[in-house]
């Protein structure tokens, strides 16, 4: 991811640098235009990526149609034991990743159930439900 955001800043840089060294009456805005992206190639070029910044209005503007994908947000599904009961263990600040631990086998065997078997089967076993609305609020 951080290589291609890498192409795409470093491309877009190039071009300015490019253009303005030719008087152009828009040669203002793209130095201005260079000015905020320098710093995210040179931190892409480090091999970070730019989630987390704190992206100044320049900076918005002028990479806001890249789609830049270190800028997005990212979430890992770690596919646990059915009797997993401790999901929180699976949590690691550093890696900059939300992970949210899901037991998919008991989740896949319980759709295949009726509602009210499932209900009557998480009942019993004490299991509790996999918040599909939490996961999709996540992303």
């Amino acid at each position: 991811m951080i290589l291609t955001d890498l192409e795409i800043v470093a491309g877009r840089v190039e071009r300015l640098r490019e253009s303005v060294k030719k008087p152009r009456p828009n040669r203002d805005e793209q130095l201005a235009e260079l000015a905020a992206i320098e710093p995210l190639l040179e931190r892409l070029e480090a091999g970070q990526t730019l989630a987390g910044l704190d992206f100044s209005d320049d900076q918005v503007k002028a990479t806001n149609s890249f789609g830049l994908l270190t800028r997005k947000r990212r979430l890992a599904l770690v596919n646990t034991a059915d009797d997993e009961s401790d999901p929180a263990k699976f949590q690691d600040p550093s890696l900059g990743v939300d992970i949210m631990a899901v037991p998919v086998g008991l989740e896949l065997e319980l759709s295949r159930m009726t509602p009210e078997e499932a209900r009557e089967f998480r009942t019993e076993m004490d299991v509790g439900t996999f918040d599909r609305d939490k996961l999709i609020r996540q992303l």
